[in-house]
């Protein structure tokens, strides 16, 4: 059988408790990693990709940033949109540095070159949604871009899905405002299947994993995710079948489909957890 892939967005480190529930339902999970970020992945994803095998890095080529094929008119409508929502503050910004020396820049993300066209950073920079190229330059090495958090996730969301879609892959976040943000994906014809999909699939690792999955000494995770291998093999049958009975691929506004599907989760949450009691009341009466 066909292994079951995901491609995490928008980070470059997806955060290690949530990937551990992403890997009981996948295969094999991968996240955009330029060369130049590979000595800063953490020591805790490496040892869970090779221990796991679960995680893999997906280096960006210069062909990624060409994804964003979309119209400039559409682009200029979602980048006007966010721009709208933002005080002007183009010669102003905040510097943050944490205790461990990591710097970032307030409500603004790195953005690899790799993700940028030059036609998205022309209009990034028409609507004062990138900072000046010579910022990041000072305070980091590598092509990197200070790209507004917002219009970041906008456009990295759209790449994951145009990648995703042509590997074959489920596209997946922790990032819920990237579904709200991705106006990008909006058609006259309405949602389709595949998107409606990817934010069920992203809605299930989240909400009905236990948090003390995190907690779980590597070895042991490993022996549950050995027993989960079921679940990852009928996954994307659930998946469909839930789209289909709900008929969430009809819903033509991005938005309102980001709440049919939390509804969605909620319901399945609840079935999920009356059947575990059910069975903890069996096995004390056995």
């Amino acid at each position: 059988m066909r292994k079951s892939e995901a491609l995490y967005y928008p980070t470059v480190e997806p955060p290690i408790g949530w990937l551990r529930s992403a890997a009981l339902f996948f295969d094999t999970v991968i996240s955009f990693v330029p060369a130049e970020s590979e000595n800063a992945i953490s020591k805790e994803l490496w040892e869970f990709g090779e221990e796991t095998k679960a995680w893999v890095p997906y280096s960006p080529t210069e062909g990624t940033a060409l994804l964003v094929d979309i119209p400039t008119d559409k682009l200029d409508h979602a980048f006007e949109g966010i721009a709208a929502k933002k005080p002007e503050r183009l010669n102003h910004f905040q510097i943050e540095i944490d205790r461990e020396a990591r710097i970032s820049v307030k409500d603004h993300v790195f953005v690899h070159g790799s993700k940028l066209s030059d036609r998205v950073r022309e209009r990034l920079k028409a609507y004062k949604l990138m900072l000046p190229e010579e910022l990041p330059q000072s305070l980091i090495n590598g092509d990197w871009w200070v790209v507004d958090e917002q219009a970041s996730d906008l456009i990295v969301s759209y790449i994951a899905d145009r990648l995703a879609a042509t590997k074959g892959w489920t596209s997946i976040t922790d990032h819920g405002d990237c579904y709200v943000f991705n106006a990008l994906q909006r058609t006259d014809v309405g949602v389709n299947s595949t998107e409606a999909e990817n934010q069920l699939a992203s809605m299930l690792i989240t909400e009905l994993v236990p948090d003390v999955i995190e907690l779980l000494p590597l070895e042991k995770y490993c022996e549950l995710r050995k027993r989960h291998e079921p679940i990852r093999e009928q996954l994307a049958i659930f998946v469909d079948e839930v789209v289909r009975k709900n008929r969430l691929n009809r819903i033509e506004n991005t938005a309102d489909l980001h709440e049919a599907v939390v509804e969605c989760v909620r319901d399945l949450k609840k079935e999920v957890l009356k059947w575990g009691y059910l069975l903890d009341a069996t096995e004390r009466k056995m």
